[in-house]
């Protein structure tokens, strides 16, 4: 796995290996912007969808239409407390966080237990579910880049007080434990 700007899959495979029915998916933060989308095109492709999001930001109008479909369900949870999820799951997708500016400076603790406390909450229920981890991260980890245009093996130019700083050292957090977690998986 590489931890990138974008998207970040844990743990790697060519393929789910699931007996039954539908694939099944948790997309956290589901009721976002993003997060509304990727739902809606799960449940195009099939899956059966399990959106978790605590509304801070997200919207119930995102996912209103969705709701009555059968291989849908929300749940109203913050991703920073554990929580339980039954049956089996193939996919957790991470999307949950304040990441409006207003947002942030507004909420700057959610917003950081969000990309700490919230990711391993995450990690533990794809590890403990056995299905893959897509994390959703920014280009701004990199911060205010000095390097134009940036190659791979730019690391960043980061200001951990700045404005943006809780949205941005949560995220850069969220791609460290991601890590942290293959590389001790992996052995």
């Amino acid at each position: 796995m590489s931890v990138t700007t974008g998207l970040a899959v844990w743990p790697g495979g060519d393929g789910f290996e699931h007996v039954g029915g539908a694939l099944r998916a948790m997309v956290a933060g589901g009721a976002g912007f993003l997060g509304s989308h990727l739902c809606e095109r799960l449940l195009a492709d099939g899956y059966d969808v399990v959106c978790v999001d605590n509304l801070s930001t997200g919207l119930a109008e995102n996912i209103r239409h969705v709701l009555d479909q059968d291989s849908f369900t929300f749940r109203n949870t913050d991703v920073v407390q554990p929580f339980d999820l039954a049956g089996e799951v193939d996919l957790v997708v991470y999307l949950a966080s304040p990441a409006s500016p207003a947002d942030h400076l507004r909420m700057p603790i959610e917003t950081s237990r969000a990309g700490s406390e919230g990711t391993r909450t995450l990690l533990e229920l794809a590890l403990h579910k056995k299905a893959r981890f897509v994390l959703a991260s920014t280009s701004e980890v990199y911060g205010d880049p000095a390097v134009h245009p940036q190659p791979e093996s730019y690391w960043g130019n980061i200001n951990p007080v700045g404005p943006r700083a809780v949205y941005v050292e949560a995220k850069r957090f969220s791609e460290a434990l991601v890590t942290a977690y293959r590389k001790h998986l992996r052995g």
